[in-house]
Order: C-alpha cells, then sequence, then structure tokens
C-alpha cells in the first residue's frame, strides 16, 4: 500500500492527479488530497469519489486534510497529524502541486510577495517538514513549469541561476530581494523581472529541487526528487484557451510518481517535460 500526499489538490491540475493516481496506479493506494479551504477540499473529495471510484484497485482510498503550505502553523499541526496517524517514515509519495499565477495582476509587491511564498517558499518549507517523514524508496515531485527555465529570467539572474556556484542560499536572498524590490518600485534598476513574478519562482522552485536531490543522495533511504512541467492547461490558473486539458496536463506528474524505480531515481535532481529529462536552462 502506497501512501500519497498532493497538495492544492482541490482543482486543475492537482485534483486531476489524485483523479490518475487511483485510476493508473496497479498498486493500492491511501491518497491524501490537500487543499487550503476545507469546504473546496471535501466537495473535491465527494466529486472524486463519486466519478471514479467504480474502477479504482479495490484497496485504494482517498481521504481529506486540510493544508495550507504558506501557514507555520499548517504545516506543523499537518506533520504532528501525519506522525500521530501513520507513524514516523509514512509517505512513499509527496506531490507537491500547490501553486499561485495572477495573470491580470500588475508586479506589485503583494503580488510578487504572494505568488514567492506559495510558489517558492512554501514549497521549500512544506517539504523541508515533510522530509524526515519520507519512507526509502520515496519520491518527492514538484509540480514546476517550463517558464521556471533560466533562460526566462534577465541576465543577471540567467547568470547567477547557471553559474556552478550558485548556493541554495543565493536562491533564497534573490527570492527576498525580488519581494523587497517589487514593493520598492526597483526590479528594473536592480535586474528583476518586471512583468510578472511566476517564472523567477519556479526558477527558485526548480534550483531547490536540484539541490534537495545533491543533499539526499547520500541519505540511505534513497530518496528520488524531480521537477516537472504539465504543460500550459486548461485551469483557473492556465485559462480556458490553454491547449492541453487537465488530463494530458497530469501525465508526466503521475507517471513520476508510478515509473520503475530503476527508471527514474538515477534522474534525481532533473526537470521533467512529457515524461522526460528536458533542460531545466
Amino acid at each position: 500500500m502506497r501512501f500519497i500526499i498532493v497538495t492544492g489538490a482541490n482543482k486543475g491540475i492537482g485534483y486531476g492527479i489524485v483523479k490518475h493516481l487511483a485510476l493508473d496506479s496497479k498498486l493500492p493506494s491511501k491518497i491524501l488530497l490537500t487543499s487550503r479551504d476545507v469546504k473546496r477540499g471535501k466537495d473535491s473529495l465527494e466529486r472524486v469519489v463519486s466519478e471514479t471510484k467504480s474502477n479504482w484497485h479495490p484497496d485504494t482510498s482517498i481521504e481529506y486534510h486540510q493544508l495550507d503550505i504558506t501557514s507555520e502553523s499548517s504545516v506543523s499541526d499537518f506533520s504532528d497529524f501525519l506522525s500521530k496517524q501513520y507513524g514516523s517514515q509514512c509517505i512513499d509519495i509527496l506531490l507537491n502541486n500547490a501553486g499561485y499565477f495572477d495573470k491580470k495582476a500588475a508586479l506589485t509587491g503583494e503580488n510578487v510577495e504572494t505568488t514567492l511564498n506559495i510558489n517558492f517558499f512554501g514549497t521549500y518549507k512544506f517539504t523541508e517538514k515533510m522530509l524526515p517523514l519520507m519512507k526509502p524508496h520515496s519520491r518527492i515531485i514538484i509540480v514546476s513549469s517550463a517558464m521556471g527555465k533560466t533562460g526566462n529570467l534577465p541576465p543577471k539572474l540567467r547568470d547567477l541561476y547557471n553559474s556552478p556556484n550558485l548556493t541554495f542560499d543565493d536562491v533564497i536572498s534573490t527570492q527576498k530581494e525580488f519581494i523587497k524590490y517589487a514593493y520598492e518600485g526597483t526590479c528594473n534598476e536592480n535586474g528583476y523581472p518586471t512583468t510578472q513574478p511566476y517564472s523567477f519562482s519556479k526558477a527558485g522552485i526548480n534550483a531547490y529541487t536540484r539541490f534537495l536531490a545533491s543533499r539526499v543522495a547520500s541519505d540511505p533511504r534513497k530518496i528520488f526528487v524531480a521537477s516537472c512541467h504539465p504543460g500550459h492547461v486548461r485551469t483557473d490558473m492556465g485559462g480556458s484557451v490553454a491547449p492541453i486539458s487537465v488530463d494530458e496536463g497530469v501525465k508526466t506528474p503521475v507517471f513520476l510518481a508510478n515509473a520503475d524505480w530503476d527508471e527514474v531515481y538515477p534522474n534525481s535532481g532533473q526537470f521533467y517535460d512529457l515524461c522526460k529529462v528536458t533542460n531545466w536552462k
């Protein structure tokens, strides 16, 4: 029995991941659907059960738990719940999907802070909190974006993020600086993005993926870590004219959850698109 956690799973890609993990997995799974909003999360749980349960593995189940990855108390409560309910080292697959992108918002301090707090700071801090709970041969999968490729960054940041001397402290400090400069209105003068914060937040989490994989490479549990691009998907975030359906968009994260261990583990730390390793630059 695999124990799987999916964040930001009440709609869109997260909901699709939960649905297809239940439908497409050969192994029985207990899937924990999480969301910030309790009502929306429970409504989504009812919907996925009513629409698809007849086609699950007979021992598969889906449950709901509230989780706000930007709230230290929510993350702490969630960690305590897992430890008490399932014991230490209980997670087989941690699928970080929670994210934020406001296409219509101007680049303001508030929008930059909200975006980075969810996509970068919330995701990496939540993952760090879950690390002690990961099982041997477990998997950490982060739904990111090709918009986070370093080629999309302004020259100063592109050079830094491509540098072999980049440290994770550099990543944290530049993400914090972006928020500061956005509030000051000085992003352009300081070589930071001037249109939207989403790409830079995803560049940060792609970098975290690589640093985390390097860090856990010596961990005897052999934890697999990867980030992936779902494509431009028709969701509230992606918009109604996006070319890819949710069912198509979840193929890569679901592949990373279900693929044979020997196939994916040698590529820990890599960025995936269309179920294959691709360049993160």
